[in-house]
């Protein structure tokens, strides 16, 4: 794909959104920045922070355009699905932080007078499984539009950045790299973290147009890592052989 083909370089589409669905947004763009900004001392939320909600939403609503889908429920959703993160629970740390923000969200959503029980249900859905592995998830358009709002925000230029601020406490890169899981009790550096994981979700998009517009990102990724490699294996080699 063509830089001109991107779709980062067209012009943003109106999103049609009722009085009553923005009000409801707006409060929830609220109550989770409150959460944002009282994380507990010791819980770290890496990258995931409300910059992140905020990526999340817009995408969220850009795919759901795209898609031909209605934009609210996706948005909520976008907005509220890392709230678990925020928690000092120990499963705010892994791929259960979406049970995590379910069960934070419930009086919010109770709250917003315009949801029916049925949304209620699929937003909770949703955030509960947009941490999980495909093939374990409810389908619901607003669960894939929400998902691949959360991996595109990695299949990218900020891969890199989302990967140190989340695993901080790991080397960059070894000199010999060997490993190939990618579950969190596996990554031993950065750079699997972004090699491996970030890599196998290229193949777990739900939507042709979260597919679309991963496809030039994940272009210049790849180069990214593929340099990184190189520099690193030369500073390495050059270590090596001062005989040390």
């Amino acid at each position: 794909m063509s830089e001109r083909e991107r779709i980062e370089l067209l012009p943003l589409p109106e999103f049609d959104l009722t009085p009553d669905q923005r009000e409801a947004l707006i409060i929830t763009r609220d109550w989770t920045k409150e959460f944002f900004d009282s994380v507990p001392e010791g819980t770290h939320v890496g990258g995931h922070g409300f910059d992140k909600t905020m990526r999340q939403a817009g995408t969220a609503a850009h795919l759901s355009f795209l898609e031909g889908y209605p934009i609210f429920l996706p948005i909520l959703t976008a907005m509220v699905m890392d709230v678990g993160r925020t928690s000092s629970d120990k499963r705010s740390r892994s791929w259960q932080h979406g049970l995590l923000s379910r069960e934070m969200i419930i009086p919010l959503l109770d709250s917003i007078t315009i949801l029916t029980d049925d949304e209620k249900e699929l937003i909770s859905n949703a955030a509960e499984d947009h941490s999980k592995q495909n093939d374990n998830v409810r389908r619901s358009r607003v669960v894939e539009i929400a998902m691949d709002a959360d991996r595109l925000d990695c299949l990218g230029a900020l891969g890199p950045l989302r990967s140190a601020s989340w695993n901080s406490h790991l080397p960059a890169i070894l000199p010999e790299e060997t490993s190939t899981g990618s579950a969190e009790s596996d990554l031993k550096t950065m750079w699997q973290d972004m090699s491996v994981r970030h890599m196998e979700w290229i193949g777990m998009l739900w939507t042709d147009s979260a597919k679309e517009i991963s496809r030039p990102r994940i272009e210049v990724y790849q180069r990214y890592l593929e340099e990184l490699r190189l520099e690193a294996s030369f500073m390495y080699s050059a270590y090596k052989k001062l005989g040390l």
